[in-house]
Formats: C-alpha cells, structure tokens, sequence
C-alpha cells in the first residue's frame, strides 16, 4: 500500500477515534541525542598503517556520498541533519558509513553570515559565530548517534568571487588585514602560502576547531573518533596546474597533529594537471604528517587516472582517497571506477554529492549543470520531479555494491525500490484528504501526518495540525 493509501486511512482512523470520543495518541517524540561508541573517547579511532586504514585490527574501506551542505546551517537543520546519517547508516545501506563534508563558511560576498565573520584585533582573533559552532556540535552528534564517520575540510580554495560560494582562503586574508575587497586583497601581493600571520591565523582556526567542546556530547573535537579525518583543505592548488606548497602543507598537518593527534590528516591539494607526479610534493608523500592523498575526479576521462594514483599513494606509504569523483557520462561507469579503485588497493571513494530529505517534505535538489543533480538514497527508478538524476537508482546501487565488495562482504540488502509520494522536490508534497474526512465537524478535526518509508516502516507522527 503507498504512502497515500495509508495517509487516508490513517485520516479515516483519527475521524472515527475523534467521533468515538477517544483520545488521540501522543506523538512520538524524537530520541535525544546520545553518545554512541564513536563518540566515547575510549573508542578506537580509525588508524592509517602501510597505505590502508583499519579499525582495530580490521581493514577499513569505503564508498559512498558526499554530504557538502552538512555544515550549512541556512540549508539544513536538525531533521535534515539526522536525515542525511540514518540513510547512510541504515542496515544494508553501506558495508562502512562514511561522509565528507564541505568546509567552513567564511563572512564573503555569497556568504552574509558564516562560521568566522571578521577578525578582532583587539583580542587577536577570529570573530567566530557561536550559534554556527553549535550547528557544527549537532552534524558531529548526529554522525556519532548513527556511527558515521566524518571528513572534515577546513578551508575552501578560492578561485574567483564568481565562485566563492562558501569564503575562502582569500576572505581570510581580506578580514585579518582588514581589505574592504577580495580585489584589494589580492592587489597586496600577499601570499596566502608563506605570509606567516596569516598562517598563525589559520592555527588559531585549527585550535578553536579541535579543542571545542560539542554541547551535546560533552566530547572534545580532538577526542572524537566520529571524525576519521581533517583535511588541510578543499582543492587547495597555486593557480590551478600545482598543488598546495609543500610547507603549508607540513605546517597545518603538523600543527593538527599536535592538537588532534588521534585523527588522521588528509592532503586537500588538487592539482588540475595529467601529470600525476606533480600532483603533491614528494616532501609531502614523504612526510609522516600526512596520512591520506585525494584526488578528485571530474568526467569520463579522469577515470583511467585513479589506478596510477593510487600506485603513487602506495608507493609512499600513504593511504588514498578519491574525495569527489562523478559528472560520468553513463552509469556503469561508476562501477567501473570504483572497480578500478578497489583493484589498485584505494581505501574509499566518495561520489558528488548527497542531499537529504527536507523537513519541508520531498528532498532537497541541487543542479550542477549539464543536467547533472544531486543524489538521494535510496535513489529511484521513476522520481516524480526533474531535479533528480534518473540514473540514481543504478548509481546508488553501483556505489553500495562496491562498498560491500571493498571489504569483502556480501552486499546488504537491497534497499527499497517501492515508489514513495514523497520522491519529489522539497516543498512540492502535496496530499489531499479533504474527501476521506467527510462531513465531520471541523472543530473537533486533526489531523496528524506520518511518513512510511521505502521499506513501509512508519516514521513518528507530526504534531497535531488543525483544519
């Protein structure tokens, strides 16, 4: 029976339990959060040895989504939050749940109010956003109560205003030395990778980072095993061809691995050139700083790359991840890369990107041109609205499938294939229960809502709404 069917039926019940003079059900009330094992400091953080990671003693590889407006608090909120992880997590979803975020919001043209909004001289640091840090403390709680793991980019690279859309490394510097422009910062010849206050700045993100303490748990960010990584940052390169200089990158690893010295660090440097030997220093492959090197990968023809990037990870001991890779042009195409990936010894890959369902109804979309949109888990066959991808349904099952097989495990269950009403575009679920109320009076009529999933489990009731 689909979700309309029940809706009605669950209408028709609350109109004859309301003519019968019985009271209505109390609502189930969310679960408080709760600190899971991954969030207790005595569980075992996720470790990189030889070029694998492992938990315990237990190989620990992965496949699946990027969640890139995990940290955006003007887009989601609690329901989408604890959305985005429950799918991940869900039995038989993935073999190991893990995400990766995007990175701070930082006060720019694109962004009115981010996580660091301007910089006191008067204290000698950042103006940080308080109420934004707490949305931060709910995205780690909810990955810990639903055992995600998190990798978490500090900082995006900026290439231009056009496309600056969460404030970048460029906005730091306009704010720390006080530019009334990015173009005014950028005439001061200030180099972002070597000026050393700027780099002090960046440590002092890195300490309020890593020594916050999440009001929920109680759990200090260095001391939390959700967090499987920090990365120095997002597609960090020097004019696009070269990635970020060795000695930024030593200095920020080892500064995290001073602070965090639990939590693994993760090369973001993203050179955009053929040449996989200029993709990261050798001093870098050569450091113990850095335990993970990324690549990301963008259409068809990137896909024979991941195979020799993965040689070079190996070679130095390090641990590799494809931190974004997708814009294929055909399904199978995930599978093969993914099959390529796991055959080369990568330990994860995380495809772009994931949205969540909305507490507005329906799922939020994102478009990336060229008629490519976002994922949604479990992904349908027939989604009800254009702003889905029709080839998610294959895809999602591609990535899963290489999630079991990455850790030779037999694939989960198959999630739930069944057509729901609510497979459409946030704010565009639209049921109508006028007709099964019939004549009753409407003053003494609810209605309470409920949403039945792909797999027909029912989710909690809403609150009582008045008609």
């Amino acid at each position: 029976m689909g979700l309309f069917s029940k809706l009605k039926t669950t209408a028709q019940n609350k109109v004859n339990d309301l003519q019968a003079g019985n009271s209505a059900p109390t609502p189930q009330q969310q679960q408080p959060l709760a600190s899971s094992s991954s969030s207790n400091p005595s569980s075992p953080f996720i470790v990189a040895r030889n070029g694998s990671l492992f938990l315990g003693n237990t190989p620990y590889r992965f496949a699946g989504l990027n969640a890139p407006e995990l940290l955006d608090g003007d887009v989601n909120g609690p329901f989408e939050y604890a959305n985005t992880f429950q799918s991940l997590s869900a039995p038989g979803a993935f073999s190991r749940a893990v995400t990766r975020t995007y990175t701070l919001r930082i006060k720019s043209k694109n962004v009115g109010r981010g996580h660091i909004n301007g910089w006191n001289s008067g204290w000698g640091d950042w103006e940080w956003d308080e109420e934004r840090l707490k949305e931060i403390d709910r995205v780690i709680a909810e990955a810990a109560r639903y055992g995600v793991r998190l990798i978490i980019p500090i900082i995006s690279n900026f290439d231009s205003e056009d496309t600056n859309w969460v404030g970048g490394w460029m906005d730091l510097i306009r704010l720390k030395k006080g530019f009334g422009s990015n173009e005014e910062a950028t005439r001061s010849g200030i180099d972002w990778w070597t000026d050393n206050e700027m780099l002090e700045a960046f440590k002092l993100i890195i300490d309020k980072l890593v020594n916050r303490v999440n009001h929920l748990t109680g759990v200090r960010y260095a001391d939390d095993a959700t967090i499987l990584a920090w990365e120095t940052g997002n597609e960090m390169c020097v004019n696009g061809m070269r990635p970020a200089p060795a000695s930024w990158t030593l200095t920020v690893a080892a500064h995290l691995k001073s602070r965090a010295p639990n939590h693994l660090v993760m090369d973001g440097s993203f050179a955009r050139t053929e040449h996989i030997g200029s993709c990261w220093p050798v001093e870098v492959l050569q450091s113990p700083l850095v335990d993970i090197i990324s690549y990301h990968y963008y259409g068809s023809g990137d896909i024979k790359r991941v195979k020799k990037d993965c040689e070079l990870a190996k070679k130095y001991g390090k641990v590799f991840i494809a931190g974004e890779f997708g814009f294929f042009s055909h399904a199978n195409e995930y599978a093969s890369f993914l099959s390529a990936l796991d055959s080369a010894g990568g330990a994860g890959a995380l495809v772009w990107s994931l949205r969540p369902a909305s507490a507005r109804g329906g799922y939020k979309t994102h478009g990336e041109g060229d008629g490519q949109w976002s994922y949604h888990l479990p992904g349908w066959e027939q989604p009800l609205h254009g702003e889905f991808d029709p080839r998610s349904s294959s895809i999602v099952a591609a990535i899963r499938s290489a999630s079991f097989k990455m850790n030779r495990e037999k694939t989960g269950q198959e999630l739930g294939r069944r057509q729901v009403w609510d497979c459409t575009k946030e704010g565009e679920l639209a049921v109508d229960v006028s007709m099964e109320l019939g004549v009753a009076p409407r003053e003494v009529l609810g209605l309470r809502l409920r949403g039945i999933g792909v797999e027909g489990a029912f989710g909690p009731e809403s609150e009582e709404l008045a008609l």
